[in-house]
């Protein structure tokens, strides 16, 4: 049974938002103490009736985690879009904000503002601004609120933050066939957000909406297996959904890459674009299939569920 989504905009103190929470995060991923914080960060939100479901993939049962007020779902390794959907079938509200394990909302009633302007701006889907640190950062922050449009889908669309209507998700959902990775994501995100339009939904980026994402590892082979694994994922789904030309255009940015990082002697930058332009070639061959690292069957009784500890007065 879902909960109405906000109150009448006109009440502007005492109202409350119900939204569930879908969490995702991986064994021994070394995220552990970061997810605490997150999971600490979700639930001092002010104004909010909040659900919080925890996806852990993993094997030892003695690793898993026990929250406070949290469901904690387990499964066996899986695609980000696949357990983010298993995340969302355990959820009851009537919207649902994805985050990743190492992101929180900044502001104390966040949650409940972006509810607001779901409503008020006849949205039915909407994402983060991003602040992080470092020379490498997850995603670009943007100035200004993006309408999305088929046009600019590719780079503001990311899924730690994103918060979509019951009906809306339900009618797409992520999907767990995009690309071959079981650990990383594949562009998910991305397709997600082309096939929201596609079926009629509004979205938006807001810039006001920021999401702290810790700075990623500057390490050359961790940046060239991130490359590895969203050029699949970006060469399949542009295909996929027609954008030819953009498919063109990022194949050549990343040769001239190339050419250029080999003559100014940046090696690295060089290789690391040479691979974006192998995956952006090869993404649109793979064969699309759930991307586990074991049988379906697997996990066919079907994911475990912890419920919810009690929390403590």
């Amino acid at each position: 049974m879902t909960t109405e989504i906000l109150a009448p905009v006109q009440a502007t103190t005492g109202d409350r938002v119900a939204i569930s929470i879908v969490i995702c995060t991986i064994e021994r991923s070394g995220r552990e103490e970061r997810l605490a914080e997150v999971i600490r960060k979700l639930q001092a939100q002010e104004k909010v009736d909040l659900e919080i479901v925890l996806v852990w993939q993993g094997f030892d049962p003695a690793l898993f985690p026990r929250f406070d007020g949290v469901t904690t779902v387990i499964t066996d390794l899986c695609s980000s879009a696949d357990s983010r959907n298993i995340g969302a079938d355990h959820t009851r509200h009537g919207l649902i904000a994805f985050y990743d394990d190492d992101v929180y909302p900044i502001e104390p009633d966040q949650l409940w503002r972006t509810a607001r302007m779901m409503q008020e701006r006849g949205l039915d889907f909407i994402a983060s601004n991003i602040r992080s640190e470092g020379d490498v950062q997850s995603a670009a922050p943007i100035t200004q609120d993006v309408i999305y449009d088929f046009n600019n889908m590719l780079n503001n669309l990311w899924e730690p933050g994103l918060m979509v209507k019951r009906e809306a998700f339900a009618a797409t959902r992520f999907d767990p066939t995009l690309g071959i990775g079981c650990i990383h994501g594949s562009s998910e995100g991305m397709d997600f957000g082309y096939r929201l339009l596609k079926a009629g939904y509004k979205g938006q980026r807001v810039a006001t909406l920021f999401i702290d994402h810790p700075p990623l590892d500057s390490n050359v082979d961790v940046n060239i297996e991130r490359y590895f694994f969203y050029s699949l994922g970006n060469g399949s789904a542009l295909l996929q959904h027609g954008y030819r030309y953009v498919y063109v255009r990022a194949i050549f940015r990343a040769s001239a890459r190339v050419v250029v990082s080999l003559l100014t002697g940046n090696k690295p930058r060089a290789k690391a674009a040479f691979v974006r332009v192998l995956c952006l070639m090869a993404g649109p061959f793979l064969p699309r299939r759930n991307a586990r690292l074991l049988p379906r069957n697997h996990i066919k009784a079907p994911a475990y569920v912890l419920p919810p500890v009690a929390e403590q007065a």
